[in-house]
């Protein structure tokens, strides 16, 4: 398991910096407040304003510093998030609601809009996650819609994430874990492993394959 420390010492906002990108109610705010805080802080209403908070999160014994970013309900008013909120940013998360078909169609229009704003430096070494949140709840998005998306916007398999902020089950610090290791200058042994990303339909989908190839 991971543990995050905190550091109060003044950095650059810009170190490590990670944004939070998606529509208003898959729960980007609650993500930003467990990173913040270590507990789930259920959110009921939305702020128009940029927050970021610096932390130092260890991972296999190594501090990586890193700056998460949210825009905090200014993602119902497109226009009004600025391209600086992407300057200089090193990974950007792409987050969709699983039980929300609608936000992981959405996740195209966020991977455009951040991809025109990407600053020098930052093109080619820019991290791309993509977050399905709200895993404790009934899930309406499928695996191949996921796929989809997720070859759409040049993310490998590996960088698919699927969590629970409320309950954490353990995908979000595996989340960040994989993050820091993404992020360091340091050699990090990296435990991330592909979770299947798949529902229901998906899995029963499999099982009768199997039995069709046997009769085969």
């Amino acid at each position: 398991m991971s543990l995050s420390g905190e550091s109060d010492k003044r950095v650059d906002p810009t170190t490590n910096k990670v944004v939070l990108v998606g529509d208003e109610t898959v729960g980007k705010t609650s993500m930003f407040l467990r990173f913040k805080t270590d507990r789930f802080i259920e959110t009921t209403s939305s702020t128009r304003y940029l927050a970021e908070h610096y932390k130092e999160w260890t991972v296999r014994g190594t501090k990586v510093q890193m700056t998460l970013y949210d825009t905090a309900g200014m993602e119902r008013y497109t226009s009004t998030i600025p391209p600086t909120y992407f300057r200089h940013a090193r990974a950007v998360i792409l987050v969709y609601a699983v039980d929300n078909q609608e936000s992981i169609g959405n996740i195209r229009n966020w991977s455009e809009s951040f991809s025109k704003h990407r600053i020098g430096d930052t093109v080619d070494s820019l991290k791309v996650l993509l977050v399905g949140n709200k895993v404790d709840l009934n899930r309406t998005v499928s695996a191949n819609r996921v796929n989809e998306v997720a070859e759409f916007c040049g993310i490998d398999n590996s960088l698919k994430y699927e969590i629970s902020t409320k309950n954490n089950d353990g995908g979000f610090d595996e989340l960040f874990d994989d993050l820091a290791y993404l992020l360091s200058d340091t050699p990090i042994e990296r435990r991330k492993t592909i979770r299947a990303t798949s529902s229901p339909d998906d899995e029963e989908m499999k099982k009768k394959k199997a039995l069709c190839s046997k009769c085969s």
